[in-house]
């Protein structure tokens, strides 16, 4: 029987040559990180790259910094294009984390919960540390498949097993992996600042408790905002039905707040109740058992002809107020910390909301013009976090598709 060619399912066309196999200590230099005494610690000196300077995505700077003597240093000093790896942590899914370090700056020092990996081709080492054989080691050397508790070892890593292409194609294959990073990472930045621009936005636009003005609002709108009861502003809603009995739709509330969800209800498996209650769009609905939880919402399109059981109260909102605003303002920990208190009772299912109580809550609220102003400013926000989100699920794919199919 003729052999199998190692060459991965897809590559650049330009390369032909079946990879090879190596050791990792072949192709990239490890060295353990410094284990420094408390009394090297100062508050100022060298800094050590720790455990907690990781998360479960990418290395990420904390205000927790470690600095050394510099007396006390006996290793090298971390460089750009090293590779830094996790070897111990708190939580195990931590354990094996990498990143190629770039913004280097100064002495830095990597700490004894780390290792550094040094390679020639540094971006194909790390990409392939990403790959198919990697996941295979970190689950038989750390999630215990050999009795091991959550730490990688620096020895376990050097023997590993892995196939590598000729030089030019690994420059190749790393650039390549190198680019897309650059791209999710960039796309990251930007939905993190989408989200972050809206957190101050949600704080700075409404009001602060005992305020009547928010600090920032749109040009053309003065005056105070009146405080208005929940009770106020809105009317009980109420649309029941015969309960299906060949399959419905369900709709459910995230808590904290998150929206909507729904699930599919197969003939046979309704519940046993006369009726449900169908949902309509533009309504304020909450869970009342997991109100404490922050389980409320603005429904909308999506959610209309939904159905829901007797513990999903609706409420339409009035002539002049904009549901769209009031599914920014529900959000506020104010309210949440409301529901909270409207919900008496021991944990999970015992702490049920009283209705009467939660409809005490008051809002500020301007008039209709403003609150459709605020609505849409927010709405447009929701639409570009939502867009490079959905963008940042479509790089990560292409990344998990192209990590199985350009290695062997």
């Amino acid at each position: 029987m003729a052999k199998t060619k190692k060459v991965p399912e897809l590559r650049f066309g330009v390369f032909t040559k079946e990879w090879l196999e190596k050791e990792y200590s072949d192709i990239a230099k490890v060295r353990r990180g410094l284990t420094y005494h408390p009394c090297n610690v100062e508050v100022d000196g060298i800094r050590v790259l720790r455990s907690s300077n990781i998360d479960e995505d990418t290395f990420i700077q904390k205000q927790d910094d470690i600095f050394v003597n510099e007396k006390a240093i006996n290793i090298d000093f971390v460089k750009n294009n090293d590779i830094l790896i996790t070897s111990a942590n708190g939580s195990s899914r931590l354990v094996g984390k990498h990143a190629i370090i770039t913004n280097i700056s100064g002495k830095v020092v990597h700490g004894g919960f780390m290792l550094l990996a040094t390679a020639k081709y540094p971006y194909f080492v790390n990409a392939s540390m990403s790959s198919r054989w990697y996941g295979e080691f970190i689950n038989l050397y750390v999630a215990g498949g050999n009795g091991a508790i959550g730490n990688l070892n620096r020895t376990d890593l050097e023997r590993q097993n892995l196939f590598i292409p000729e030089e030019l194609e690994q420059i190749k294959v790393g650039t390549f992996f190198l680019k897309l990073d650059a791209l999710i990472a960039l796309h990251q930045r930007k939905h993190d600042k989408l989200r972050a621009v809206k957190k101050s936005m949600l704080e700075k636009m409404f009001p602060k408790e005992g305020a009547d003005v928010p600090e920032i609002r749109f040009k053309g709108f003065t005056g105070k905002w009146e405080r208005k009861k929940l009770v106020d502003i809105t009317t009980p809603f109420a649309n029941p039905i015969p309960t299906p009995h060949d399959g419905y739709w369900r709709l459910g509330i995230r808590s904290h707040a998150r929206g909507t969800f729904y699930d599919y209800v197969m003939p046979g498996k309704e519940l046993e109740t006369a009726q449900m209650h169908e949902v309509d769009a533009n309504n304020l609905i909450v869970n009342i058992t997991f109100a404490w939880e922050h389980a409320v919402a603005i429904t909308d399109s999506k959610d209309a002809g939904k159905l829901v059981s007797h513990r999903f109260p609706q409420f339409s909102f009035n002539i002049g107020m904009v549901p769209g605003y009031f599914k920014f303002l529900i959000i506020d920990d104010r309210f949440k910390h409301h529901l909270w208190l409207s919900s008496p009772g021991g944990a999970g299912r015992n702490r049920v909301l009283k209705i009467k109580e939660m409809l005490e809550y008051s809002f500020g609220v301007p008039n209709s013009s403003e609150q459709s102003r605020i609505a849409s400013f927010f709405q447009h926000l929701d639409s570009l976090i939502a867009l490079h989100q959905q963008e940042l699920y479509k790089l990560k794919n292409i990344k998990k598709a192209c990590l199985e199919k350009m290695f062997v």
